[in-house]
């Protein structure tokens, strides 16, 4: 085996070893975490609808905040079912329920409008509403 082989390998697995060190250990600087306050209004970003739901109800039942902002999504395939007359409640619409169900109060959820397709579309129409509605000071 030639000299440049065995170095190349070297650092190859110097490189593996460092990854395997490193990597799990890299969740420590990307997480901030803050201790809760009150808000003026929550965001429940679409995904997980069970969990992030529950997690809301519970920050609302804490007093946290009474308003939840939630965006309208626009899952893929929808159009599909609608023309066969089939209406699928997006996350939004199921988040409302849930949230409705478990004592959130109707006039404390707003549905934002907008069809988002991911976190950054939802966080763009959300920074549209609060810079309309001026009586929201915190998130």
């Amino acid at each position: 085996m030639s000299n440049r082989v065995k170095i190349s390998l070297t650092i190859f697995v110097v490189i593996l070893i460092l990854a395997f060190i490193l990597v799990p250990r890299m969740g420590v600087f990307l997480v901030v975490d803050h201790e809760l306050r009150e808000a003026d209004a929550m965001v429940v970003l679409m995904g997980s609808v069970p969990v992030r739901t529950l997690e809301a109800v519970d920050l609302y039942e804490e007093d946290y905040s009474e308003k939840m902002l939630l965006v309208r999504s626009s899952p893929g395939g929808r159009e599909l079912l609608e023309e066969k007359g089939i209406t699928l409640p997006g996350h939004a619409e199921q988040t409302e329920m849930v949230a409705n169900e478990l004592g959130v109060e109707e006039e404390n959820i707003v549905v934002l409008e907008g069809g988002a397709g991911s976190t950054r579309e939802e966080a763009i129409i959300i920074k549209s509403y609060l810079e309309e509605e001026t009586e929201i000071e915190s998130l």
